[in-house]
């Protein structure tokens, strides 16, 4: 998080951390000092609490409440049915996956930049590309409706 551009987000979903709220409250503080936005996952009311800039909606989650006003919302999508779901429930930005095969998700099925591409252009939100994106492969997945990319693996040694 500290290396990180001015500007970038983070999306805290580590959902089983123990002492999650100390972290997020934590990571809350170094982003705000950094000019990075903080995301939540899977917990609006921690989100709240903390103040953090937004709420992160896994594929499993189903949110109870909607998001307060003014807050970010991304989406785990994975499927033209998910982009669907998460645009009916108020999300502002997809997380599409998995562009590349993954080490975190090795069986499941890689779209390729092509198919990715193609997802996302057709999709009602805006796409970051997620999964096995790195930075030999990120600049194959420009186009239509994609603002960008998201990425584990890549930040990690």
């Amino acid at each position: 998080v500290r290396a990180m551009p001015r500007g970038a987000a983070v999306i805290l979903r580590d959902y089983g951390l123990p002492h999650r709220e100390g972290f997020a409250a934590q990571l809350k503080s170094i982003a705000e000092a950094r000019g990075l936005k903080l995301i939540i996952g899977a917990d609006i009311d921690l989100a709240r609490r903390i103040g953090a800039d937004g709420g992160h909606v896994p594929r499993w989650f189903s949110p109870v409440a909607p998001f307060p006003e003014g807050m970010i919302v991304t989406a785990a999508c994975h499927s033209m049915e998910e982009l669907q779901r998460a645009k009916a429930m108020g999300a502002d930005l997809a997380l599409l996956s998995p562009a590349f095969t993954t080490f975190s998700h090795p069986g499941d099925g890689a779209m390729g930049a092509a198919g990715f591409k193609a997802l996302a252009a057709s999709s009602p939100l805006p796409a970051l590309a997620l999964g096995g994106v790195d930075e030999r492969n990120a600049r194959h997945l420009a186009g239509p409706n994609v603002t960008g990319f998201a990425a584990i693996g890549a930040f990690l040694d």
